[in-house]
């Protein structure tokens, strides 16, 4: 499967592109700046700024997540992150109504985010809609 991550070398992005490749999925990854891109030699790193991008750029991938015609999801975070938290795969994905875990926080780390919306990528149930997600 071939993925595009936008804004790849951001805190998310970086974390989503290393959870794609634990997959073995095929990425490319879409940075503003190729000189502060530091990935694995798997990723093929596209240098461009994600305000510029035209639809032909992004053909041929099977998640983007932004584009008509295909199946997308949007996944809205939780209201924090927690930056340096390590990854525990304790998360939920939830509706596109705002909900909190059991003690009461919408928060999740950039970690367990990336594993997230990674399982999101592969779950064709997923299709058309808005979710979110918090850590558990």
């Amino acid at each position: 499967m071939k993925i595009a991550v936008l804004c790849a070398s951001g805190k998310a992005g970086k974390l989503i592109v290393e959870e794609a490749i634990n997959k073995s999925l095929e990425v490319s990854a879409f940075v503003r700046n190729s000189n502060k891109a530091r990935f694995d030699s798997k990723v093929y790193v596209v240098q461009k700024d994600i305000f510029t991008l035209e639809s032909s750029v992004l053909q041929g991938f099977d998640v983007i997540k932004a584009s008509k015609g295909i199946n997308w999801v949007y996944v809205s975070p939780p209201a924090v992150f927690i930056p340096d938290a390590p990854k525990s795969g304790k998360y939920k994905i939830i509706g596109e109504e705002f909900e909190v875990n059991s003690k009461g926080k919408s928060k999740i780390s950039y970690a367990d985010y990336a594993i997230a919306m990674i399982e999101i990528a592969l779950d064709s149930t997923y299709s058309k809609q808005r979710v979110g997600v918090i850590g558990l």
